[in-house]
């Protein structure tokens, strides 16, 4: 347990731990048990999370980490974003050069919500719950 984890919480199955100061807290009826920001991953992380929840192939996460090839499953989300073809910024521009060019990813960064909807539509258990436990998850690989 980190120095300053008073004790751990579960949030969706998964445990975390929790700060001696939000215990305390949580002791005096000061603060509900939620996480509310969760931590930047990096994308090996990120890769790594889909890959090891069969989203993306092994090649992908490789691909993903190496150069910064968009893995297939992730392209086909993309491409259903607003573009054409001006040369102008678009929505799907715009993911595609932060896709290739972040090293770490946000949770609240609005690419995740629309990643999140596409899984959920073949996937019911993509919840924001079901993917707060999972990147969390992640933040851990």
């Amino acid at each position: 347990m980190p120095a300053d984890a008073a004790q751990y919480e579960m949030v969706n199955g998964v445990k975390h731990p929790m700060s001696v100061q939000t215990a305390a807290d949580l002791t005096a009826g000061r603060a509900a048990p939620v996480i509310s920001a969760l931590p930047d991953i990096s994308d090996r992380q990120f890769a790594r999370g889909l890959w090891g929840d069969g989203i993306i192939t092994y090649a992908d996460f490789l691909g993903f980490i190496g150069p910064g090839a968009i893995p297939g499953p992730i392209q086909a989300i993309i491409a259903t974003l607003p573009d054409d073809d001006t040369g102008a910024p678009t929505p799907r521009k715009d993911a595609v050069g932060f896709l290739t060019g972040s090293k770490t990813y946000e949770f609240g960064h609005p690419l995740v919500e629309i990643f999140r909807q596409a899984m959920a539509a073949s996937d019911q258990r993509w919840t924001t719950d079901f993917l707060r436990s999972r990147w969390l998850m992640w933040a851990d690989l």
